[in-house]
């Protein structure tokens, strides 16, 4: 298999969770993956951005809830 595409386990060992939880995500559209079959398979760089957006929302989301990014004021 060419190493840019990982099966569930490697998908599992990449983000570091187990591979129960890859299926869920998978099955739940929330994990960028292609279905081949009755199997998973994931782009590692895929894999990758998705850590990473979703890094960028939690520290934007954190940021927020210090008050340290003022959101737009409600008009009335």
């Amino acid at each position: 298999m060419d190493p840019a595409i990982v099966d569930v386990n490697g998908a599992a060992k990449l983000l570091g969770v187990s591979a129960t939880t890859i299926y869920t995500l998978a099955r739940k559209g929330e994990l960028p993956a292609t279905r081949v079959g009755r199997e998973w398979r994931f782009a590692r760089h895929k894999l990758i951005d998705w850590i990473a957006a979703g890094s960028e929302v939690h520290h934007l989301a954190a940021a927020l809830r210090r008050g340290q990014v003022r959101t737009k004021p409600r008009l009335p």
